[in-house]
C-alpha cells in the first residue's frame, strides 16, 4: 500500500474490516469520483473548522487539509481512502454544516471522525453531548454529488447511547443507497434518527431497530419516501413518546413485512405499520 503523485494506490491488503477499521470512503464505480468535504455557513454563522487526516492503509496518516477550505480529491476506481479528525462538531445546527460527498461507498468506524489519533475502535459514545453530531453527513440536497452513494453496509455506528439529532438526515436524498448500516443503539435521544433515510428510493430492507423504549420524534420521517422499502423489524415495547413514529413510513412499498414484539399495538398507516403489510410477532 502506498502513495503515487500524492494519491493512495489501491491493493487488496486493507486492514481487516471491524470496529478498529477507521472510517473510509471508497470508489466502487467504474469511473473516477471526486470526494468533497462540503462546508457551508448557515445564517451568517461560522461553520465547523477542523483538520482532516487521510491514509491509504489505515495505519500511516498524513494531513489532508482543513474543512475551512472544503478540500476535494479524485479517487480512481477501486480506490479507498481512510479518514480521521479530532473534533466534536461535524454539524452545528443554524451555524454551519460539514458533509462528505461524492463517493459510491462509505464504511469503517465513524468514530475515527471524532476521536482522531486517539481512535481505538472501542468508542461507543460521542465525546460530548453536543447535538447533531453527524446530522446530514451524507445528505444529498446540497449538490447532486451524492446521488451515487450506493453502499453504507460496512459503515459502523457503534454508539449505544445517542444524543439529540445525532444521525438526523444522515442519508437523506441518497436515492441509490441500497445498503444501510446496522443501528445498534438501545438508548435513544430526541430526533436521533429523524429523516435518516428520507427519500432513499433504493432501500429495500430497514436496519433492525433494537431499542425497546422510543423517545420524542426519534423515528420522525425516518423512512419517509423510501418507495421500495418492504421490510422493517422494530423491537420497541414502548411507543408512547410524542411523535416518535410520525410519518416514519410514509410512501414505502404497498406490500411488505413488519416484525414487532408481541402485544405492542401500533397504529395503522404512515405513522405506524404500513397498510397492506404482513405483521409478524415475536
Amino acid at each position: 500500500m502506498g502513495w503515487h503523485d500524492g494519491h493512495p494506490i489501491w491493493d487488496d491488503r486493507f486492514v481487516v474490516e471491524g470496529p478498529t477499521t477507521p472510517f473510509y470512503v471508497e470508489n466502487i464505480s467504474g469511473t473516477n469520483e471526486t470526494l468533497e468535504i462540503f462546508n457551508r455557513s448557515l445564517d451568517g454563522g461560522t461553520p465547523p473548522v477542523f483538520d482532516i487526516e487521510i491514509s491509504s492503509d489505515g495505519v500511516n496518516w498524513m494531513l489532508w487539509g482543513s474543512t475551512a477550505s472544503s478540500p476535494t480529491r479524485t479517487l480512481n476506481p477501486r480506490e479507498r481512502l481512510y479518514m480521521r479528525a479530532s473534533t466534536n462538531r461535524w454539524y452545528i445546527s443554524n451555524v454551519g454544516r460539514v458533509a462528505i460527498l461524492g463517493m459510491t461507498k462509505v464504511g469503517g468506524n465513524i468514530m475515527s471522525l471524532l476521536y482522531g489519533s486517539n481512535f481505538t475502535g472501542s468508542e461507543t459514545s460521542f465525546p460530548t453531548n453536543d447535538r447533531e453530531q453527524f446530522g446530514s453527513l451524507f445528505r444529498n440536497d446540497y449538490t447532486p454529488t451524492n446521488m451515487k452513494l450506493v453502499s453504507a453496509g460496512n459503515l459502523i455506528l457503534p454508539a449505544t447511547t445517542l444524543t439529540i439529532s445525532c444521525y438526523g438526515g444522515m442519508f437523506a436524498g441518497c436515492h441509490h443507497l441500497a445498503q444501510a448500516p446496522i443501528l445498534p443503539a438501545t438508548t435513544l435521544a430526541l430526533s436521533c434518527y429523524q429523516s435518516m433515510f428520507f427519500n432513499c428510493d433504493s432501500l429495500v430492507q430497514a436496519p433492525i431497530l433494537p431499542a425497546t423504549t422510543l423517545v420524542g420524534t426519534c423515528y420522525y420521517h425516518m423512512f419517509d419516501g423510501c418507495i421500495n422499502l418492504n421490510y422493517i423489524k422494530c423491537l420497541a415495547t414502548d411507543i408512547s413518546a410524542h411523535d416518535c413514529l410520525y410519518n416514519w413510513v410514509d410512501g414505502v412499498a404497498a406490500t411488505g413485512t413488519f416484525t414487532k414484539k408481541a402485544g405492542v399495538n401500533y397504529p395503522s398507516g404512515k405513522s405506524g405499520i404500513p397498510e397492506g403489510w404482513t405483521v409478524i410477532e415475536e
